[in-house]
């Protein structure tokens, strides 16, 4: 049965990556004081699905007893089937505040890396997907001091930006604005645009602080953006999913490889 307010929803397979993933959930569920939403899809040669659900409650409720996990109402719900097909059935109707997923990392290739069920939850969803690799530390929200957001600084991306703020609002950060200029497009044209979004954030996000970058697309875009994003300790890399974009169709098709630092930097997609 679906929830009927605003929840997070963690696809789980039980995989150690999928359970780091799951203790941001915690911190966050229990700062909005909403429920997790444990969703596992499993195939026919699946056996003990029940097994390994109550095996992990029995963590998650010796955690949160020994004080290592922030209390929050959570519940699995076990359903047999494809997994991007029970999310997708899952949600609609019913979006989740955030979908927060564990993802594979380094040495792998570009499907693995990113996840082929994480990919297909991203086109899918319109609410945010939080993807976290494998090999990130991230235990709370309040360790990300830094977003690097992929921006087109169209009106668009303000509402997307907004999905974001949804759940990111009761923290503080940077958030790094990065646009790339294409071909014949100067940075001066932006600057209506810019000062807009300061005064917008400032205005409503007084506890969030804002830089804007915008980089000629004359080399390389995965040479750009990585110095960028490096020089400025980038701890989260936003991006609108949107085909007419043209950081994101970049993004997908290559880029994820090479900006997300070999699965060590977290990746919010909103729509």
């Amino acid at each position: 049965m679906k929830a009927k307010r605003k929840y997070i929803l963690v696809p789980f397979d039980y995989s150690d990556y999928s359970i780091k993933a799951s203790l941001l959930a915690f911190d966050l569920a229990n700062k909005f004081n909403i429920e997790i939403i444990f969703l596992h899809a499993y195939q026919d040669e699946e056996s003990n699905v029940s097994e390994a659900a109550n095996n992990a409650k029995d963590f998650y409720d010796k955690e949160i007893k020994a004080g290592r996990l922030p209390g929050a109402a959570y519940s699995f719900i076990l359903r047999k089937g494809v997994p991007e097909d029970e999310i997708k059935r899952f949600i609609r109707g019913n979006e989740p505040l955030v979908i927060i997923m564990g993802t594979r990392g380094k040495d792998r290739k570009i499907n693995d890396l990113i996840g082929s069920v994480t990919a297909e939850v991203m086109d899918i969803s319109e609410a945010p997907v939080f993807a976290v690799p494998e090999s990130v530390e991230l235990k709370s929200f309040n360790e990300i001091e830094n977003i690097g957001y992929a921006t087109s600084l169209s009106d668009p991306d303000l509402k997307a930006f907004e999905s974001m703020m949804e759940f990111m609002k009761p923290y503080k950060f940077t958030i790094m604005f990065v646009h790339i200029l294409e071909s014949g497009e100067v940075a001066s044209l932006y600057k209506g645009k810019i000062d807009y979004l300061q005064n917008y954030i400032s205005d409503k996000y007084p506890n969030i602080n804002t830089a804007f970058k915008l980089i000629p697309a004359e080399k390389s875009l995965a040479v750009e953006l990585n110095d960028y994003y490096v020089a400025n300790q980038i701890d989260v890399l936003a991006v609108k999913s949107n085909h007419r974009n043209i950081f994101s169709r970049i993004f997908v098709a290559s880029l994820a490889k090479k900006l997300v630092f070999q699965a060590k930097t977290p990746l919010i997609v909103l729509h």
